[in-house]
């Protein structure tokens, strides 16, 4: 299987008729949890190969290979022998046979009395090892039959020194692993560089992608370019979501999207009952406006309008519905519970008129045409949630109370005044607001009438006239 982290050795051709060794060092690069590639670094350890077996070439003086044959009769007959030191006492017997005590040398005699007495010792195919001690010293003897299983029963053995190869091995493995150590630590300095500069525009993505997840735009980092090609791309990616988001934010109220955002939300048909403070607020006599005016001219001062009434709505934590033409719907307490949402109906209304007289006044410098508005707010139970279908949903209210609320509205235009609310909302609303009754109204389709109020203003900043006047009126009604 495919080596995808850590450290391997390896053999592998390189050029002809020879092969290098070595160690590769491989580092997995990881996406969504998932294997996406593999940095790898061949460290060619072909010197160290050939300095190893150099010193092993100097360091077998003292071995020597011998050519040895099992007799019938299970002697051993000593053909050949690589150390000359002997041959002038090498006589053989009278059939020609020569063995180790006839040579008189210890070490052979010991080597040869490792080979087991049966004679499937010579039909082995695989080399044999044996460790031995002589007075000579410590030594290895491997065996090799020539032809295995077959005559002649030849043997090759090569014994080898212990002392020659393990005394300057021990030396050459602590400067060898130094080295290899050495490799090693730049092979890892080289792969986590490599995984660093793979891993920070991917850190990055993570950032902007969490920061989209969590609806923050402000101060989000730039992305920026990736020499990796999928890097890149995925960044291009998450601008693009990044982009889509923000602008649907400015079609849809964000609570409502946070909603969606959770993993495994999904938007359906469907809603419940809620008790909410429903504001409908219209431009007075617009028609007329909209016949004498340029129409890109009113197009941009009706976006500043509009402008100003949605910024305190989202301020005081309000939903805006929808625009309808020139009119506006809005509802407190859903999908958000807001406490006190009587309160802050009547809040924005009061703040948007203190706000807006400014621009009224820059508007007729200018000789642009003067918005007045008329404002009905009403407070009661609803059905809020996702009306519409498979193909199409929009959050928003549905019931009586909706119909209350538009004609409160309306009502301005008989009464001469310019903002209306129910009993209901000026009782949840407090005391802190001043109004005073306008009439018993039962509107189109009711047959109990329901008291309205005029909303005239903040109690604390209105003056004792019109305080007089609130408290002569509820007196008078």
């Amino acid at each position: 299987a495919p080596l995808f982290q850590g450290y391997q050795p390896y053999q592998l051709p390189f050029h002809e008729d020879s092969a290098n060794r070595g160690v590769i060092a491989c580092h997995r690069v990881m996406q969504g949890g998932k294997p996406v590639g593999v940095v790898a670094l061949r460290i060619d350890t072909g010197r160290m190969t050939r300095l190893l077996e150099a010193s092993l070439e100097r360091s077998v003086a003292r071995s020597r290979v011998v050519l040895i044959e099992k007799m019938p009769d299970g002697n051993l007959n000593i053909l050949a022998d690589s150390s000359h030191e002997h041959d002038s006492r090498c006589q053989p017997d009278g059939n020609g046979i020569v063995t180790a005590e006839g040579i008189g040398d210890p070490l052979l005699s010991d080597a040869l009395a490792t080979i087991p007495e049966s004679a499937a010792f010579f039909e082995e195919i695989d080399p044999s090892h044996r460790e031995f001690r002589s007075l000579a010293g410590n030594y290895f003897a491997n065996f090799m039959n020539v032809r295995p299983g077959k005559p002649p029963a030849w043997a090759v053995c090569a014994l080898i020194n212990a002392d020659d190869i393990l005394a300057p091995l021990g030396s050459r493995i602590w400067f060898d692993a130094l080295v290899m150590l050495m490799a090693m630590g730049l092979a890892a300095g080289i792969a986590i560089w490599m995984s660093a500069g793979i891993a920070k525009p991917i850190e990055r993505v993570t950032r902007v992608a969490r920061d989209v997840g969590n609806l923050r735009f402000e101060g989000v980092e730039a992305i920026g370019e990736s020499a990796i090609a999928e890097v890149d791309e995925l960044s291009k990616a998450t601008d693009s979501m990044r982009s889509g988001i923000k602008a649907f934010l400015r079609y849809l109220p964000e609570k409502i999207l946070r909603n969606y955002l959770t993993p495994g939300s999904m938007a359906s048909t469907g809603g419940e009952i809620q008790t909410v403070t429903i504001l409908f607020s219209d431009i007075r006599d617009f028609s007329a406006i909209t016949e004498r005016s340029e129409p890109m001219a009113l197009i941009n001062q009706l976006n500043e309008y509009f402008e100003i009434i949605s910024s305190l709505i989202a301020k005081h934590g309000g939903t805006l519905d929808k625009y309808i033409g020139d009119a506006i719907m809005a509802f407190w307490n859903a999908p958000d519970r807001v406490p006190l949402h009587a309160r802050q109906a009547c809040a924005v209304v009061l703040e948007g008129r203190k706000t807006f007289h400014s621009t009224l006044e820059r508007w007729k410098r200018d000789g642009l045409p003067q918005f007045h508005t008329r404002v009905g707010i009403h407070t009661g139970e609803v059905i809020v949630g996702n009306i519409g279908s498979s193909v199409r949903l929009n959050y928003t209210i549905i019931g009586d109370s909706v119909n209350l609320a538009s004609r409160r509205e309306a009502l301005n235009k008989e009464y001469g005044t310019s903002i209306l609310i129910s009993e209901s909302t000026r009782s949840e609303a407090g005391d802190e607001f001043l109004t005073r009754p306008v009439d018993l109204v039962a509107v189109k389709g009711k047959t109990v009438p329901i008291l309205v109020h005029e909303l005239i203003g903040l109690r604390a900043e209105e003056s004792e006239p019109m305080i007089d006047l609130a408290r002569l009126t509820t007196e008078a009604l």
